[in-house]
């Protein structure tokens, strides 16, 4: 993925080294109990990357998360989510302040940050905000947990217009590489579900208007998505109340299957290479086994276990 936001993430990870525990290597050191990475952003080829810190700083490394450098961003906040460009040179993340959320963007690799609080977007109290950025920077989308809706901005986020239906609180979002695909997890009466009151959102024009897609599954809770960045067609979707609830549209989300052969255990996040070919999911087992991070190299024919 071109910027993929990974929440509660308890380091960052990188594939392609054995460590003895599957094909991931530990890439940065250890942390405190309060400054801890809450989100991750990876660029197009996965050469750079960024991270934010729950109670610190913001660090880039340009060297496929071999080593990682401190950015100028304000250290000392709750910062909650991270997006970036292809080259993680634009950065947008957003912090928790007291008693609202704020974003700030860096357009120089993190040797500067500004402070967008001017720049249209709600000034809400402890709402989740995810961000997810196209290619360029040029696009970015920030979705509300609390109601206000989705923003997106076609200005590298000097201003924001809101299509959404703003009654809708919003989980999580990703973009496509040029900005004019992306998806988000909804929650409120206006997903329409009989037994379910969470959907996934998606627009094909840029963020102008935004449709529920057809994916009407019983008793279900989506939470989390994914969209190939390449192909413009490959999206994933995470049912959080039914174990193995993945589904795959491979038509812009006009229709989903239900992936077969997904670990029968809870998800918690998924990405996707820029294919859609490429899968990683993790899991949140509630039944005491631990828990892992599968991948798929086959579009989600097979998975197998990465990390435990």
């Amino acid at each position: 993925m071109l910027c993929l936001v990974v929440w509660l993430a308890i380091f960052p990870l990188v594939a392609g080294e054995s460590n003895g525990a599957g094909f991931w290597t530990k890439r940065y050191g250890s942390f405190s109990d309060s400054e801890y990475p809450i989100a991750l952003a990876v660029g197009e080829t996965g050469q750079f990357a960024v991270f934010a810190e729950n109670d610190g700083g913001i660090f880039r490394s340009s060297d496929y998360g071999s080593s990682w450098s401190k950015t100028a961003a304000p250290t000392e906040l709750h910062w909650s989510s991270i997006a970036c460009d292809k080259n993680c040179t634009r950065i947008a993340a957003t912090v928790q302040t007291d008693p609202f959320e704020v974003l700030y963007i860096s357009d120089d690799g993190g040797q500067s940050f500004v402070n967008m609080s001017s720049s249209g977007l709600p000034q809400t109290m402890y709402a989740q905000r995810p961000i997810a950025s196209s290619g360029t920077g040029q696009y970015l989308v920030v979705a509300y947990s609390n109601k206000y809706g989705i923003y997106v901005s076609s200005d590298y986020g000097a201003s924001w217009e809101n299509p959404s239906i703003a009654d809708l609180g919003y989980n999580e979002v990703d973009v496509s590489y040029d900005g004019q695909i992306a998806i988000a997890t909804a929650i409120g009466q206006s997903c329409g579900q009989s037994t379910s009151q969470s959907c996934v959102q998606i627009t094909t024009n840029f963020g102008n208007t935004w449709t529920s897609a057809a994916l009407a599954v019983e008793n279900s809770n989506f939470m989390y998505v994914a969209i190939g960045r390449s192909s413009d067609v490959m999206m994933y979707a995470v049912d959080t109340l039914n174990v193995g609830g993945l589904y795959q549209s491979m038509n812009n989300g006009a229709t989903w299957s239900r992936l077969i052969n997904v670990p029968n255990v809870s998800l918690s996040s998924v990405t996707c290479s820029a294919d859609g070919k490429d899968i990683l999911v993790s899991t949140f087992n509630l039944q005491g086994e631990p828990n892992a991070v599968y991948s798929s190299f086959d579009f989600g024919e097979t998975f197998s276990s990465t990390y435990e």
